[in-house]
């Protein structure tokens, strides 16, 4: 039963990896027969041992800045794995994503000072991210959210989650740094209110003019009314 519970909380590498740092053999293969083997070789106070170095390294520590993607998550049950936030750590950076497969957030933050983990993947549901920034929000004092794949915890009070079942798109392909056909620098709070002066639109056109030119949008279709209207931003020098 203890090794079952193991696999049903931590994911394969994981468990792998762990076993690497506190230094115990591994023969063969990693598969999860050839792990389940090996584990239930092992004492239960080495059992212990290796739970509590699980437990240690899938802590991922969010700010208020990766809940911030809670604003694309989406808000349609026929989707449950997008009515969630993804929260994962990738080389020395905890990162989150949230989307409603029309738009997409994601927000990376390099890890504090002594900070270590494994790659691990949390897919939180939206539910228990709205709760998190209603801990964190009214407290600007508070910095962080110790989060696994059971509970989420700050200033010693430990909230008992429960993770969200499968799979998150692939997303990485849209937000890899790769040469663009055009950069244009621009101001968010220009860009933000310009947006807000569309409310009521079905649709905006953005035009690029060319480096260092005007950013036009233009309003199709609206809701509320039939007027004609355009914005002009000008983008940010150097």
């Amino acid at each position: 039963m203890r090794v079952t519970a193991i696999f049903k909380r931590y994911d394969l590498e994981h468990i792998r990896i762990t076993l690497v740092k506190l230094k115990l053999s591994i023969r063969g293969e990693c598969d999860k027969q050839s792990l389940n083997i090996i584990l239930r070789e092992y004492s239960q106070d080495t059992l212990t041992v290796i739970e509590q170095e699980l437990k240690r390294r899938c802590i991922l520590k969010i700010s208020r800045n990766h809940l911030a993607v809670i604003a694309a998550a989406s808000k349609d049950d026929s989707r449950p794995v997008l009515n969630a936030i993804q929260v994962y750590s990738e080389g020395k950076e905890t990162v989150s994503v949230a989307t409603d497969s029309y738009r997409l957030y994601e927000v990376r933050e390099p890890f504090t000072e002594g900070e270590e983990h494994d790659a691990n993947i949390i897919l939180l549901p939206l539910n228990e991210a709205k709760f998190a920034q209603t801990i964190i929000k009214p407290h600007p004092e508070l910095t962080h959210l110790d989060l696994t794949p059971e509970s989420m915890s700050v200033n010693g009070t430990t909230h008992k989650i429960k993770l969200q079942e499968g799979k998150f798109p692939e997303y990485k392909k849209f937000v890899e740094r790769k040469e663009a056909q055009a950069t244009i620098k621009l101001d968010p709070k220009y860009l933000k209110e310009a947006m807000e002066f569309f409310k009521g639109a079905i649709s905006v056109t953005i035009e690029f003019h060319g480096l260092n030119e005007a950013v036009v949008v233009r309003a199709g279709e609206s809701y509320e009314d039939q007027a004609n209207k355009v914005a002009v931003i000008m983008p940010m020098r150097g």
